[in-house]
């Protein structure tokens, strides 16, 4: 899939200026699930806020007809997630009634040894399995159920799994890449599902990492929150997303060395605990090895060039 030609690309200025003022609702929902309403509350609120907001401007009002097709449009993307969370019930009735949950718990507690970092691993086998074939809500659903209790009992989660939506489980949904979930872009743009599936996951890889961000440095979900420290984790963890991004793409500046990405990889994962002397040399090899790799793409264009 491509995106438009960039003679057809609008300005992100008039874009912010026309239909900027779109993005309220959205942080306004953020806001009632970090404030501890429910979801079905906090997106009743989305839906009010959307159609007062989109009233302020003539360039997106909508009109009875826009109305009657969002509704429209609403109901029939609203029958997968329907039918997912009906087949999930069953899902987490039955791992509740049998005990099942309690025993991954137990046993991710056991296998880890004490070592939050192992559990957190575990953690995340369990939901790749249980995830298998399953979208991400449904996922996220299962997941919730099993994962969070032992990360509780780990003390991995400095907050009661079940406070708020946007705090309940690290793993939300790290599906493995089977049929199911690239079925959408699979079918409308060909392709063998093998290939679409490995694909994304490729590209998507350095999100696997993000639960451990959230786990180590829990002011990223608001917990214990203050500016100074919420900009500074912030910051730390968006340079690791970029590294691991780049080790796993492949590419940065310009396409990288082996061990470019080895470098990118390691100091990416040190990212994740952003103390001690690891990290003061995770920082160094950062920039020593971007220095390189900018050398190295200077060098690669003038070659080129030439």
């Amino acid at each position: 899939m491509k995106g438009l030609p960039e003679d057809e690309v609008p300005p992100l200025s008039r874009t912010m200026k026309e239909r900027g003022h779109m993005i309220l609702p959205l942080a306004f929902i953020l806001y009632m699930l970090v404030a501890g309403y429910t979801p079905l509350f906090s997106a009743m609120a989305g839906l009010v806020a959307i159609i007062v907001v989109s009233s302020l401007r003539s360039t997106t009002r909508m009109s009875l007809k826009d109305a009657k097709g969002a509704l429209e449009a609403g109901a029939k993307s609203s029958a997968s997630v329907a039918v997912s969370c009906a087949i999930v019930g069953f899902i987490v009735g039955a791992v509740g009634m049998t005990g099942l949950g309690q025993v991954i718990a137990m046993n991710i507690m056991h296998l880890s040894g004490g070592m939050l970092w192992a559990s957190l691993l575990l953690c995340m086998v369990a939901s790749i399995v249980l995830g298998m074939g399953l979208p991400s809500t449904a996922c996220y659903i299962v997941v919730a159920t099993i994962a969070a209790p032992a990360l509780q009992g780990m003390g991995g989660l400095p907050w009661r799994p079940t406070s708020s939506p946007s705090t309940t489980a690290p793993f939300l949904g790290l599906s493995p890449p089977l049929r199911l979930p690239v079925s959408p872009p699979q079918d409308s743009r060909g392709g063998r599902p093998s290939k679409v599936a490995l694909m994304g996951l490729f590209l998507a890889s350095s999100g696997l990492i993000l639960p451990f961000f959230f786990v180590y440095n829990p002011v990223l979900l608001l917990v214990d929150f203050s500016w100074l420290k919420f900009l500074e984790v912030f910051a730390v963890a968006a340079m690791g997303i970029l590294l691991l991004s780049c080790a796993f793409i492949g590419t940065g500046l310009s396409d990288m060395t082996w061990w470019e990405r080895v470098l990118f990889l390691v100091s990416g994962v040190v990212m994740v605990y952003p103390k001690g002397t690891g990290f003061k040399v995770a920082i160094v090899t950062v920039a020593v090895t971007a220095s390189l790799h900018w050398l190295l793409t200077v060098r690669r264009r003038s070659l080129q060039l030439s």
